[in-house]
């Protein structure tokens, strides 16, 4: 019976065995089928070499953007610093009556200071006695060209004749012009008085020129002018200095510089290191100076 039945399974397996065609279909689908999975893992990998070559170029354009970005904060530091001598948009910042050199000097020149308070008269000698260092010891010298560094660096370089020192810097050079002897006045005056009356830089113009100086109002309604690089400062009859009646004396030093600058020669701006005031003209100035309010010694 098991014979039989091997004999018929053998000869059912020949009939329906399968046929060369069907195997040769079935090798070429076969083919195919590797194939396409060789082709499918291929671009797996490919795709893996472009992700990271996609990665690799990504962290490279981040590593440039950041290298450029530190370069570009460091070139606009550089242009502040530079351009702050000559584009003047803070000039509080050239008043320092807190620098160690200023505070040193004044304190060697008035014997440590302003003893008492309520002296008028040792305020008003060692107010003279700053004025007359600044003016014997800082040698009047004109601005040379002076670079101001563009917003970006392909532009060009432009050049100014007019730039400010810091204070410091005019005690180390101990030279300067107009500018330059007015900041480190004023600087003086508020560390010795430490900021008992308005002390501020004044600046006015006209046709011919610009000019600065220092302004000190001990009381209201009252003005001393003391400026270093013109020569001239606010005195009595004594040649000691003083304080005069504000639209008198502001019209008297005017009138000294108009022959020099014009005369339509103004008033355009007063700043110290806590105020920055700008003014159409002189009457614009006076009302101001009338109007603001200061506690006096």
């Amino acid at each position: 019976m098991r014979g039989i039945t091997r004999r018929s399974f053998g000869v059912e397996a020949a009939r329906v065995g399968v046929s060369p065609k069907w195997r040769a279909a079935a090798m070429i689908l076969l083919v195919l089928v590797v194939a396409q999975l060789s082709a499918f893992g291929l671009l797996i990998l490919r795709t893996s070499e472009v992700e990271r070559r996609y990665e690799d170029a990504k962290l490279a354009l981040q590593t440039l953007t950041d290298e450029y970005n530190r370069w570009r904060d460091a070139y606009q530091a550089l242009r502040r610093a530079v351009n702050q001598r000559c584009c003047l948009e803070n000039p509080s910042t050239f008043v320092t009556p807190g620098d160690s050199a200023v505070s040193q000097l004044v304190s060697r020149l008035t014997l440590g200071g302003w003893s008492d308070p309520r002296d008028s008269g040792e305020f008003w000698t060692e107010t003279l006695t700053l004025y007359s260092w600044v003016t014997d010891n800082v040698e009047y010298v004109e601005d040379g060209i002076y670079p101001v560094l563009p917003e970006e660096p392909a532009w060009g370089v432009d050049y100014v004749e007019e730039v400010w020192q810091f204070p410091n810097e005019t005690l180390r050079l101990r030279r300067g012009d107009c500018e330059d002897s007015s900041l480190l006045l004023c600087s003086m005056l508020i560390n010795y008085h430490e900021g008992a009356y308005p002390t501020e830089c004044i600046i006015i113009s006209g046709s011919k020129g610009g000019h600065m100086a220092v302004q000190l109002s001990t009381n209201p309604g009252e003005l001393t002018i003391l400026d270093p690089a013109g020569g001239y400062y606010t005195k009595d009859a004594w040649g000691e200095p003083t304080s005069r009646e504000l639209r008198a004396e502001i019209a008297r030093w005017l009138s000294y510089w108009r022959a020099t600058l014009g005369v339509d020669v103004r008033v355009i701006r007063v700043f110290s290191d806590s105020v920055d005031v700008e003014f159409e003209s002189t009457d614009e100035y006076i009302e101001w100076m009338l109007g603001r309010a200061y506690s006096g010694a």
